[in-house]
């Protein structure tokens, strides 16, 4: 998949997620840290800086690339959790 597929799949599923939509369904005027509702354009901020983090160096980024990512994505944050 290049940048811009994994851009577009990215943004395609964001909303279709129980995360996702939680935050499209926040309309409160509470701020409340567990609801916060990121605009469109800060959506499309994150996304371009994962898809630079993911895609640095490569042309293409493969399902065992993106697997072998989120296992030691995974692992970091159990060292966070646990340390």
């Amino acid at each position: 998949m290049t940048k811009e597929q994994f851009s577009a799949t990215l943004t395609m599923h964001r909303k279709e997620t129980a995360f996702g939509k939680k935050l499209a369904e926040n309309n409160s005027i509470v701020m409340d840290g567990r609801k916060v509702k990121a605009t469109e354009k800060e959506f499309k901020e994150t996304n371009r800086r994962i898809c630079d983090k993911l895609f640095e160096g490569k042309e293409f980024f493969t399902l065992k690339d993106f697997i072998n990512y989120r296992d030691s994505l995974q692992e970091a944050l159990w060292h966070f959790e646990f340390h």
